[in-house]
């Protein structure tokens, strides 16, 4: 095959670490200012120190050289440390797969770096990563789920995407993200362990330090997340660019095929033994060949023989690539699609035949994407509504009329535009993602396998659910925001959006009825499926099946949520616009 176009994955990495710096440049500044202003200046006797009000960049560029300089020895400990890690090398990876160790030997030897230091890492799940800062140090780590669930040449490709990553040269920028969003997370790991052991402590002091861990783990689980979002992009664009790579270098597209569906196999087979995701699951997922939350269903449905039929969404669908913004890997289907057209380049049978869904493939249409993301596009007809007010202040200072001439220029008009614009988006899209839920809609809805490998839905298109199931995730501080819900249904595993009446803040109160108190009982699921890059239901009620304990019951409010959300974002562009006008 040609030597591929890097141009857009260049591009890429740019923008991925100038974001990263902007951040936290902005991030470190804001906190320093507020320690001398909120702080210093408020204790007696204190006087706030000067160098805090100084530009930080050249300081906060030299700590992220020094990050990235020492990023494969600190995941090193990392990895270590938290999460069991084991020194290996390429002569024993060669001994489960001959493959792999030839690929990597020969990589090494025409690159005239150093042998590839291995690590193996104690889960069942399959797992590989690859980090490092430059090709001589770079490491590849593979689980011991890997080795057991994978053949030979499927373990060659999975390595041979990975090798794919440091030829070009992206791994090291993710490596330092990743690195970075390790600090929020183990702080979230570190406080959800600290705050469970004051759990039983019924003394003034315990409940004070259970909900100030509760906090804590809350805001640094919200720093993670934060953190990832500029590098989603990247983590998505690498994965094309290094599949094309792994076929290159093993002449074995389907290989690594069987390789990602084993994958999720496997980390389906996971959570389900394990009850919940693991740490590592999600706390590196950006590193691996196949996301955890792509996996988890995926890997769980039934009739592994038709997978055609089941990635019907990922490969048709054409909102597919859209709706996986929010993703950190690229739609499964879309991969092994084209997988499946280097197979054809070189004569090979496939292990996929996508070629009659291709053919049934829904037309592109605006109003659906317009719909469903209405709070994102009320951006850009909020900033045309403040330009639009401006335009009347120069006509008015133009004509004369002097008292509209103040509107020309205000630029709290134009940022109280843009919440309004968001605020209108919200409200446009509530009744179509929320419809009653009606006994007669429950009784005529599709079963969760026919609407998972619908290839036509958007998560607009609310589908009322009633499923039963175990509840799994993860227990106590650590999963109080509800982030780690799945039903495990006869079906197959899906994921549970929950939202109190306070939104996210709502779960902070730790003597109400919470999600997580149902983890590891069977329970009724009532709510809204939705189908995106990867698909969750939007919870309406959640009770325990059963008459034992039919009192305890969650009710979810997730109109309310939206419906707030979007009355203080109004209220707020309408405080702007008010603060302009008085000014």
């Amino acid at each position: 095959m040609k030597t591929p176009n890097l141009l857009w994955l260049r591009l890429s990495q740019g923008v991925t670490v100038l974001t990263l710096f902007w951040i936290m440049r902005g991030f470190i500044q804001f906190v320093l200012y507020q320690l001398n202003d909120a702080f210093l200046l408020k204790i007696p006797f204190g006087r706030p120190f000067q160098p805090f009000y100084q530009d930080q960049t050249w300081p906060i560029f030299g700590v992220f050289f020094l990050a990235f300089a020492a990023s494969p020895w600190l995941i090193d400990v990392l990895l270590t440390r938290c999460y069991g890690m084991t020194a290996s090398s390429v002569k024993e990876l060669g001994e489960t797969s001959p493959e792999a160790a030839r690929l990597l030997r020969r990589f090494c030897f025409e690159r005239h770096i150093p042998e590839f230091q291995v690590g193996i890492l104690p889960t069942t799940a399959p797992v590989a990563m690859s980090y490092g800062c430059l090709p001589r140090f770079a490491r590849i780590v593979v689980s011991s789920g890997l080795l057991e669930r994978l053949e030979a040449d499927e373990i060659a490709a999975i390595c041979a995407g990975e090798v794919g990553h440091i030829a070009n040269w992206e791994f090291s920028i993710m490596t330092l993200a990743v690195l970075l969003c390790q600090l929020p997370y183990l702080i979230y790991w570190q406080a959800a362990e600290e705050g469970d052991k004051w759990q039983r402590d019924g003394s003034i002091k315990g409940k004070v330090m259970f909900l100030g861990a509760g906090v804590m783990a809350a805001a640094a689980y919200g720093g993670f997340w934060l953190l990832r979002w500029p590098v989603l992009w990247l983590s998505r664009l690498r994965l094309y660019y290094s599949d094309r790579a792994a076929a290159a270098l093993t002449g074995n597209p389907n290989g690594l095929a069987r390789g990602l569906l084993k994958t999720a196999l496997g980390i389906a087979a996971e959570v389900r033994q394990t009850g919940g995701t693991s740490w590592l699951l999600e706390g590196w997922e950006m590193l691996m060949p196949l996301g955890y939350r792509q996996g988890i269903t995926l890997g769980s449905l039934k009739g592994p023989d038709d997978w055609e039929t089941i990635l019907a969404w990922d490969v048709t669908n054409p909102y597919r690539r859209w709706l996986a913004i929010n993703n950190s890997h690229p739609p499964t289907g879309e991969r092994l699609r084209l997988l499946g057209v280097y197979a054809k380049f070189w004569k090979l049978e496939t292990e996929l035949d996508f070629a009659p869904l291709e053919a049934a493939k829904p037309q592109f249409q605006w109003d659906p994407l317009l719909l469903q993301g209405a709070p994102f596009f009320g951006l850009p007809i909020g900033l045309v509504m403040g330009y639009c007010i401006w335009l009347v202040g120069a006509i008015s200072g133009a004509v004369g009329v002097w008292q509209l001439e103040w509107l020309w220029g205000d630029r709290s008009l134009l940022a109280g535009c843009l919440p309004l614009g968001i605020s209108l988006g919200t409200f446009s899209r509530i009744n179509q993602f929320f419809p009653d839920i009606t006994p007669q809609r429950l009784a005529s809805a599709t079963l969760l396998p026919e609407l998972i490998v619908s290839p036509q839905l958007l998560p607009t298109d609310s589908q009322p659910q009633s499923l039963q199931g175990k509840l799994l995730g993860r227990r106590g501080i650590s999963n109080w925001l509800a982030q780690d819900l799945i039903l495990d249904t006869p079906t197959g595993l899906i994921k549970l959006h929950c939202c109190s009446h306070l939104g996210p803040l709502g779960y902070l109160w730790p003597f109400r009825l919470r999600p997580l108190d149902f983890i590891g009982e069977s329970v009724t699921v009532t709510g809204w499926f939705r189908r995106g890059a990867t698909p969750w239901l939007d919870v309406e009620t959640l009770q325990i099946t059963g008459e034992s304990q039919p009192q305890r019951i969650f009710k979810s409010h997730h109109p309310i949520t939206a419906t707030t959300i979007a009355a203080v974002t109004a209220i707020w562009g309408t405080y702007l616009i008010y603060s302009g006008t008085i000014r």
